[in-house]
């Protein structure tokens, strides 16, 4: 979402396939730079392969992106109103 286009991509659905299950999702970062450097952290390690380097639970996800204390104009408004709906589902 905060891209526009999903992380992997490939000619066709075999590659794609492979590409995700043996090279790591490429950081949001890299095709957002404008984003901020703590929002991108999050980001990327929600995206991690490995189920132990990911968050445990979206109120993880959330703690972490209020501890990042992003200012509200920083973060886009889709991603605050998730955040937001996780924190109620918590």
């Amino acid at each position: 979402a905060l891209v526009g286009e999903p992380p992997i991509t490939g000619p066709t659905t075999q590659r794609v396939l492979a590409r995700q299950l043996t090279e790591p999702v490429p950081s949001v970062g890299a095709r957002r730079p404008d984003l901020p450097p703590a929002l991108v952290a999050v980001v990327d390690r929600c995206a991690r392969k490995e189920p132990d380097e990911r968050f445990a639970t979206a109120e993880a996800v959330v703690e972490a992106l209020e501890a990042a204390q992003l200012a509200a104009p920083e973060v886009p408004a889709p991603v605050r109103q998730f955040a937001q709906e996780l924190g109620t589902l918590g």
